[in-house]
């Protein structure tokens, strides 16, 4: 019993020695209690939300919405006008104006086209866009680089074929003209033959031309060493001329004409004889952009080589070979 005691003693003395959690049972005998250990570390699972909330750089599927450029497929693209394959040529054939820069102007499907074409005898071609040969109906020639004016010629086309013809205001046919070679405005009897007058002798008209609308007037020139000079612009050849800035100081009579005296156009010399030398009168736009004459001559002579001043001359009518042209369009 002693004994016992003592080793229970001992044991306990022991327990308490090692820090053991051990409790006695009622009869003494130890019994080992459990200490508590840490508990063991979770094992971590991703879940999916976390792998996205992570951020992570994978490909997208296609249900993904992307910000990758859009394919040719979905991008919007603006309705193409279909080309305007449409085009023309016009060719004039013919001749009779003068060497020149003129505006020809197409009426095609009611609209006007104009382009500035040069004459240089014979033929013409015109290209013209975005119309087709059924398009064209109508012609005109207008003098230098603008439709400014009435036109020089004019024409209607059908199914591609016309005649351009002098875009004449008046009946012509009755022209007719005369003249003498005077100086009247140097007041002497000298240079009798550089001057020329459309007069006849007494004095009275040496032209009869018909009255013209206010867009038309006449003009007279005479043929000087290959340089056309004029004598002045008239619409009534019953009066006075616009021009006397080669004539003298005296006056003269009071008809169209000109004494060539004073201050020539380049490359000429006055006084001139015009003895063998040629004069005209054409048919001129009032609003005129071109100096040089428009080929509608009316009138037209040579004056002799032996001319003798004061002395009436004639001049012949050139209606019938006022310029003409074919048009063919294709």
């Amino acid at each position: 019993m002693r004994s016992t005691l003592i080793r229970s003693l001992v044991l306990m003395l022991l327990l308490t020695a090692c820090g053991g959690g051990e409790d006695l049972d009622v009869a003494g005998t130890a019994t080992s209690v459990p200490a508590t250990s840490e508990p063991a570390p979770a094992t971590e699972t991703t879940a999916p939300e976390a792998t996205a909330a992570a951020g992570t750089d994978a490909e997208p599927t296609d249900a993904e919405p992307t910000d990758a450029e859009p394919t040719d497929a979905e991008v919007p693209t603006e309705p193409i006008e279909p080309a305007d394959d449409r085009g023309a040529t016009l060719v004039l054939d013919g001749d009779g104006l003068p060497a020149g820069d003129y505006t020809v102007v197409v009426e095609a499907a009611g609209q006007p086209v104009a382009s500035t074409v040069r004459f240089d005898g014979g033929q013409v071609t015109v290209t013209l866009d975005a119309t087709t040969p059924e398009d064209v109906s109508r012609v005109d020639v207008h003098a230098g680089p603008s439709a400014d004016g009435p036109a020089l010629l004019s024409g209607t086309v059908a199914d591609g074929t016309g005649t351009i013809e002098p875009a004449v205001p008046v009946d012509l046919s009755g022209a007719s003209g005369q003249y003498i070679l005077a100086t009247p405005t140097n007041g002497s009897d000298s240079d009798e033959r550089s001057g020329i007058w459309y007069v006849l002798i007494p004095r009275a008209p040496g032209l009869v031309l018909p009255a013209l609308p206010a867009e038309w007037v006449y003009e007279g020139w005479v043929t000087i060493d290959g340089v056309d000079v004029t004598t002045g612009r008239f619409g009534d050849p019953a009066t006075p001329d616009d021009f006397d800035g080669f004539s003298g100081d005296q006056g003269g009579p009071p008809l169209p004409g000109e004494d060539f005296l004073l201050s020539p156009p380049e490359g000429l010399s006055f006084p001139v004889d015009l003895a063998g030398m040629t004069t005209f009168v054409t048919l001129e736009p009032a609003v005129d952009p071109d100096p040089a004459p428009s080929g509608l001559t009316v009138l037209s002579g040579q004056i002799p080589a032996d001319a003798i001043d004061h002395t009436v001359y004639d001049m012949a009518s050139t209606v019938d070979a006022l310029p003409s042209y074919t048009a063919q369009v294709s």
